[in-house]
Protein backbone atom coordinates (compact mmCIF):
# COMPACT_ATOMS: atom_id res chain seq x y z
CA UNK A 1 0.00 0.00 0.00
CA UNK A 2 1.37 3.26 -1.09
CA UNK A 3 0.51 6.21 1.03
CA UNK A 4 1.50 9.59 -0.04
CA UNK A 5 1.53 12.50 2.25
CA UNK A 6 0.32 15.62 0.54
CA UNK A 7 1.21 19.06 1.51
CA UNK A 8 -1.45 21.59 2.35
CA UNK A 9 -0.70 23.35 -0.91
CA UNK A 10 -1.19 20.14 -2.95
CA UNK A 11 -4.49 19.42 -1.15
CA UNK A 12 -5.68 22.95 -1.85
CA UNK A 13 -4.76 22.59 -5.54
CA UNK A 14 -6.61 19.25 -5.88
CA UNK A 15 -9.69 20.60 -4.07
CA UNK A 16 -9.63 23.65 -6.33
CA UNK A 17 -9.40 21.41 -9.45
CA UNK A 18 -12.32 19.30 -8.18
CA UNK A 19 -14.35 22.40 -7.40
CA UNK A 20 -13.56 23.75 -10.89
CA UNK A 21 -14.72 20.50 -12.51
CA UNK A 22 -17.96 20.47 -10.49
CA UNK A 23 -18.67 24.12 -11.36
CA UNK A 24 -17.93 23.51 -15.05
CA UNK A 25 -20.36 20.57 -15.06
CA UNK A 26 -23.04 22.58 -13.25
CA UNK A 27 -22.60 25.54 -15.59
CA UNK A 28 -22.90 23.25 -18.59
CA UNK A 29 -26.15 21.81 -17.21
CA UNK A 30 -27.72 25.09 -16.02
CA UNK A 31 -28.91 26.39 -19.42
CA UNK A 32 -30.52 23.04 -20.15
CA UNK A 33 -32.17 23.01 -16.70
CA UNK A 34 -33.30 26.61 -17.14
CA UNK A 35 -34.81 25.76 -20.56
CA UNK A 36 -36.61 22.78 -19.05
CA UNK A 37 -37.90 24.94 -16.22
CA UNK A 38 -39.07 27.70 -18.60
CA UNK A 39 -40.72 25.08 -20.82
CA UNK A 40 -42.50 23.53 -17.82
CA UNK A 41 -43.64 26.95 -16.60
CA UNK A 42 -44.81 27.88 -20.12
CA UNK A 43 -46.73 24.64 -20.53
CA UNK A 44 -48.29 25.05 -17.08
CA UNK A 45 -49.39 28.60 -17.87
CA UNK A 46 -50.77 27.56 -21.27
CA UNK A 47 -52.73 24.67 -19.77
CA UNK A 48 -54.04 26.84 -16.93
CA UNK A 49 -55.01 29.57 -19.39
CA UNK A 50 -56.78 27.12 -21.67
CA UNK A 51 -58.62 25.60 -18.71
CA UNK A 52 -59.68 29.02 -17.44
CA UNK A 53 -60.85 30.02 -20.92
CA UNK A 54 -62.79 26.79 -21.35
CA UNK A 55 -64.42 27.14 -17.94
CA UNK A 56 -65.30 30.78 -18.58
CA UNK A 57 -66.72 30.04 -22.02
CA UNK A 58 -68.70 27.16 -20.61
CA UNK A 59 -70.03 29.33 -17.83
CA UNK A 60 -71.03 32.06 -20.24
CA UNK A 61 -72.70 29.56 -22.54
CA UNK A 62 -74.92 28.12 -19.83
CA UNK A 63 -75.77 31.31 -17.98
CA UNK A 64 -79.52 31.52 -17.84
CA UNK A 65 -81.30 34.84 -17.86
CA UNK A 66 -82.91 35.84 -14.60
CA UNK A 67 -86.51 34.76 -14.00
CA UNK A 68 -87.45 38.46 -14.22
CA UNK A 69 -85.88 38.75 -17.70
CA UNK A 70 -87.47 35.52 -18.90
CA UNK A 71 -90.94 36.44 -17.66
CA UNK A 72 -91.13 40.16 -18.31
CA UNK A 73 -88.76 41.18 -21.11
CA UNK A 74 -88.47 40.34 -24.79
CA UNK A 75 -86.09 41.10 -27.63
CA UNK A 76 -87.76 42.82 -30.59
CA UNK A 77 -85.65 42.20 -33.71
CA UNK A 78 -85.78 44.49 -36.73
CA UNK A 79 -85.10 41.66 -39.19
CA UNK A 80 -85.51 37.92 -39.61
CA UNK A 81 -82.04 37.19 -38.23
CA UNK A 82 -80.42 37.06 -34.81
CA UNK A 83 -77.70 39.34 -36.19
CA UNK A 84 -80.20 42.11 -36.97
CA UNK A 85 -80.57 45.00 -34.54
CA UNK A 86 -83.02 44.60 -31.69
CA UNK A 87 -84.64 46.49 -28.85
CA UNK A 88 -85.26 45.05 -25.42
CA UNK A 89 -88.81 45.74 -24.29
CA UNK A 90 -90.61 44.94 -21.05
CA UNK A 91 -94.23 44.81 -20.02
CA UNK A 92 -94.93 47.47 -17.43
CA UNK A 93 -96.00 46.57 -13.93
CA UNK A 94 -99.63 47.38 -13.25
CA UNK A 95 -100.70 48.27 -9.73
CA UNK A 96 -104.31 47.97 -8.64
CA UNK A 97 -105.06 51.36 -7.06
CA UNK A 98 -107.81 49.92 -4.85
CA UNK A 99 -105.81 47.02 -3.38
CA UNK A 100 -102.27 48.26 -3.97
CA UNK A 101 -101.44 44.81 -5.32
CA UNK A 102 -99.01 44.58 -8.20
CA UNK A 103 -100.25 42.63 -11.16
CA UNK A 104 -97.85 41.59 -13.86
CA UNK A 105 -98.48 39.11 -16.64
CA UNK A 106 -95.78 37.14 -18.38
CA UNK A 107 -94.63 39.00 -21.47
CA UNK A 108 -95.86 37.88 -24.88
CA UNK A 109 -93.19 38.70 -27.51
CA UNK A 110 -95.67 39.25 -30.35
CA UNK A 111 -97.90 41.70 -28.46
CA UNK A 112 -95.05 43.63 -26.77
CA UNK A 113 -92.92 43.79 -29.92
CA UNK A 114 -96.00 44.67 -31.98
CA UNK A 115 -96.44 47.75 -29.78
CA UNK A 116 -92.74 48.51 -30.05
CA UNK A 117 -92.97 48.36 -33.86
CA UNK A 118 -96.18 50.48 -33.83
CA UNK A 119 -94.40 53.18 -31.80
CA UNK A 120 -91.48 53.18 -34.25
CA UNK A 121 -88.94 52.04 -31.64
CA UNK A 122 -87.78 49.10 -33.75
CA UNK A 123 -87.65 48.58 -37.49
CA UNK A 124 -87.95 52.28 -38.30
CA UNK A 125 -85.49 55.08 -38.78
CA UNK A 126 -85.37 57.07 -35.55
CA UNK A 127 -87.46 60.24 -35.72
CA UNK A 128 -86.79 62.46 -32.70
CA UNK A 129 -89.71 64.71 -33.71
CA UNK A 130 -92.22 61.89 -33.42
CA UNK A 131 -93.81 61.02 -30.08
CA UNK A 132 -93.74 57.22 -29.76
CA UNK A 133 -96.98 57.34 -27.75
CA UNK A 134 -98.92 58.79 -30.71
CA UNK A 135 -96.97 57.12 -33.54
CA UNK A 136 -98.74 54.51 -35.61
CA UNK A 137 -96.16 52.73 -37.75
CA UNK A 138 -97.06 49.54 -39.63
CA UNK A 139 -96.48 46.32 -37.70
CA UNK A 140 -95.20 43.33 -39.70
CA UNK A 141 -96.32 39.78 -38.97
CA UNK A 142 -94.15 38.66 -36.08
CA UNK A 143 -92.95 35.21 -35.04
CA UNK A 144 -92.21 34.50 -31.37
CA UNK A 145 -89.14 32.40 -30.50
CA UNK A 146 -87.14 31.64 -27.36
CA UNK A 147 -83.45 32.53 -27.22
CA UNK A 148 -80.81 30.16 -25.84
CA UNK A 149 -80.94 31.87 -22.42
CA UNK A 150 -84.74 31.57 -22.18
CA UNK A 151 -85.79 35.11 -23.10
CA UNK A 152 -88.60 35.57 -25.64
CA UNK A 153 -87.88 37.25 -28.95
CA UNK A 154 -90.02 38.39 -31.86
CA UNK A 155 -88.87 38.52 -35.47
CA UNK A 156 -90.64 39.98 -38.50
CA UNK A 157 -91.72 37.07 -40.67
CA UNK A 158 -90.93 38.88 -43.93
CA UNK A 159 -91.68 36.75 -46.96
CA UNK A 160 -91.24 33.49 -45.09
CA UNK A 161 -94.10 31.02 -45.32
CA UNK A 162 -92.47 28.65 -42.80
CA UNK A 163 -94.38 27.61 -39.71
CA UNK A 164 -93.45 29.38 -36.49
CA UNK A 165 -91.56 26.27 -35.36
CA UNK A 166 -89.61 25.99 -38.62
CA UNK A 167 -88.93 29.73 -38.66
CA UNK A 168 -87.46 29.64 -35.12
CA UNK A 169 -85.51 26.44 -35.84
CA UNK A 170 -83.96 28.05 -38.93
CA UNK A 171 -82.57 30.76 -36.61
CA UNK A 172 -81.21 28.16 -34.18
CA UNK A 173 -83.93 29.04 -31.66
CA UNK A 174 -86.93 27.25 -30.23
CA UNK A 175 -90.56 28.33 -30.65
CA UNK A 176 -92.10 30.50 -27.92
CA UNK A 177 -93.95 28.06 -25.67
CA UNK A 178 -96.49 30.34 -24.02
Amino acid sequence: MNTETLSDEEIATRVERSRFEVMRTVEAELPMLARRHRRRVGITIAVAGAAALALTAGTIAVVQATREQINYSVLCYSGASTSSSYTTATDPTATNTKTGQTDRKATDPVSVCGETWRMGLVGQKPDPQRDPNTANFPVPKLVACTTANGVGAAFPRGNSSATGTDFCNSLGLTPWPH
